[in-house]
């Protein structure tokens, strides 16, 4: 299967961006009501149940961060195994360096099972799913007020159209309490100036800088 991202350290071999960071996709659920159970706008959820909480209002776990996603819903067992992918779809470009990230915790009446938030992206354009993040949200402190961040970036060796999904899994006795996500985002990295090119433009500058010089002697 091929993959999407190519090592991150690959990154770091270029300087000097030619533009701002741009964003390609962005959710902080803040547009939504509280649900129990409920799927927020602008994704589809294609199995399971989820809930959204917080805001002041339903289990808000984590104050001050509007409303998030319990991906193990108030629907029993059918919350356990649950998959939402955006509407969103976005064209990604072989060689541009894209950065995925999310806020992740725990929901506190989560019980003796184990559960993880995946992030992935499905390429519509070769029907693949790809999982790119994956963290475990039961090794949280279930009492903390803090969210984790999750992050990846990388650079895309094909091009394709993608749309971003959460997935959640939890595994063990039903309590429809588990992993949580918040602002999920992918954005676009500046396209990059090649070192070489860049000392080039130095070059010639300076050989600017000498060519006046003489002119004015």
């Amino acid at each position: 299967m091929k993959k999407l991202l190519a090592a991150a350290a690959l990154v770091c071999t270029f300087s000097m961006p030619a533009h701002a960071v741009t964003t390609i996709f962005s959710d902080n659920f803040n547009a939504n009501s509280d649900a129990v159970p409920g799927t927020p706008s602008g994704w589809t959820l294609n199995s399971g149940q989820v809930d959204v909480i917080g805001d002041n209002v339903i289990f808000d776990w984590y104050p001050g961060n509007g409303n998030y996603v319990d991906l193990d819903g108030s629907a029993g067992a059918l919350g356990q195994s649950s998959f939402m992918i955006s509407n969103t779809i976005a064209n990604y470009v072989s060689g541009r360096v894209y950065n995925f990230s999310f806020d992740y915790g725990i929901n506190h009446n989560d019980g003796s099972d184990t559960d993880r938030v995946i992030l992935g992206i499905f390429d519509s354009t070769n029907n693949i799913f790809q999982d790119l993040i994956n963290v475990d949200a039961d090794a949280l402190n279930h009492s903390s007020s803090t969210f984790l961040l999750a992050s990846l970036a990388g650079i895309a060796n094909y091009n394709f159209a993608g749309q971003i999904y959460i997935k959640g899994l939890s595994v063990g006795a039903v309590d429809q309490s588990g992993g949580i996500v918040d602002n999920v985002s992918v954005t676009l990295s500046p396209v990059p100036l090649p070192g070489a090119a860049l000392l080039l433009m130095s070059g010639l500058l300076g050989l600017g800088g000498v060519s006046r010089f003489r002119r004015k002697a």
